[in-house]
């Protein structure tokens, strides 16, 4: 092949992957403006995806139960040590529901590192990163908290400490 070939063949390569990335970030955005950032008492965002271990997360499976939906990762540090913190909640509150939405891993990694830190709560991947727009995600960890009737009572970014934790659990339980 000479130069000129090489460089078309390149930017047909280019311009094609940024098509498909232009095709999936498009079928992902809502145009009511759903990926508006959430807040406080606001409504939570529903979703439904894949989970790690091929069963479907929604939102909707946790409905008139307080919530937490949790954003993670295998590689997230932090993550290591709230699940932990996260998962003893739930057990000390059977009626507390835990979700995870899963960013950037695949899912035998995710599963590995639910299993090695002892968390049992369902898990989804959100691929095309749909979820996190909703809810306006910034980093991991993120966690929202979710009272009964369906709205955000508690946001917390970064590092969960067990205080807060139980101070937002007992927002939502009410």
């Amino acid at each position: 092949m000479n130069r000129k070939s090489v460089l078309v063949a390149a930017a047909t390569v280019i311009v094609t992957t940024a098509a498909v990335i232009v095709a999936i970030v498009g079928s992902s955005s809502d145009p009511k403006g759903a990926s508006a950032p959430v807040g406080i008492g606001d409504a939570a965002p529903p979703f439904t995806m894949a989970g790690i271990d091929s069963h479907q997360v929604s939102l909707r499976s946790t409905h008139g139960s307080p919530t937490i939906v949790t954003f993670g990762a295998s590689w997230c540090h932090p993550c290591r040590e709230e699940y932990p913190r996260l998962q003893r909640a739930a057990m000390q509150h059977p009626e507390l529901k835990i979700l995870g939405v899963d960013e950037d891993d695949l899912p035998s990694a995710m599963r590995d590192f639910m299993r090695n830190v002892g968390a049992s709560w369902p898990v989804g991947t959100d691929t095309v990163g749909s979820v996190r727009a909703r809810y306006g995600v910034t980093g991991l960890p993120e966690i929202y908290f979710i009272a009964r009737d369906g709205t955000i009572r508690g946001h917390i970014r970064g590092d969960l400490s067990t205080a807060t934790l139980t101070t937002e659990v007992a927002k939502i339980l009410q």
